[in-house]
């Protein structure tokens, strides 16, 4: 008796030719393929869902990028998330800062959102990252903004 795996991918006889077997190689390369796109589907929502809403992250960062708030930012960044980000904001282990996980490593996290999104999420927090609202004004967190997009530049 055969068993469905072997029906999936071509092995209900024992007798293959050289294109049955290039046929069985093609199936079991598309089911390979079609569980790696599933896998990286999965991973990709999975290690990042956590996105401010989606008018908060339309807004536009209203604070120029110059030296004056690039070094503000800076100032702002290392009194306040260096610790758990690193002094080059490229994330620390759960082991370095104690939370119950690594932080993300922003220099690349900037890259792919924006600055809306950013400047909710050090707003508002979220578990382990907390809220700045009532320690920082919504200009200061702008400055951070303009220090990270700049930090390895």
């Amino acid at each position: 008796m055969k068993s469905n795996l072997h029906r999936l991918i071509g092995f209900d006889s024992l007798t293959h030719t050289l294109a049955d077997k290039i046929m069985i190689s093609f199936r079991l390369l598309h089911i390979f393929i079609a569980i790696l796109i599933f896998f990286f589907i999965f991973a990709t929502s999975y290690a990042h869902n956590w996105m401010a809403p989606e008018d908060e992250a339309k807004k536009i960062n209203p604070v120029p990028i110059t030296l004056k708030s690039i070094q503000k930012g800076k100032e702002l960044y290392e009194d306040n998330c260096s610790f758990c980000h690193g002094e080059n904001a490229i994330g620390r282990k759960r082991e370095e800062t104690g939370l119950s996980k690594d932080t993300p490593n922003l220099v690349k996290r900037i890259k792919n959102h924006s600055d809306g999104d950013f400047h909710w999420k050090i707003k508002n927090g979220k578990g382990d990252m907390p809220s700045f609202k009532d320690e920082l004004s919504d200009n200061e967190i702008w400055h951070v903004i303009n220090f990270m997009k700049r930090i390895n530049n």
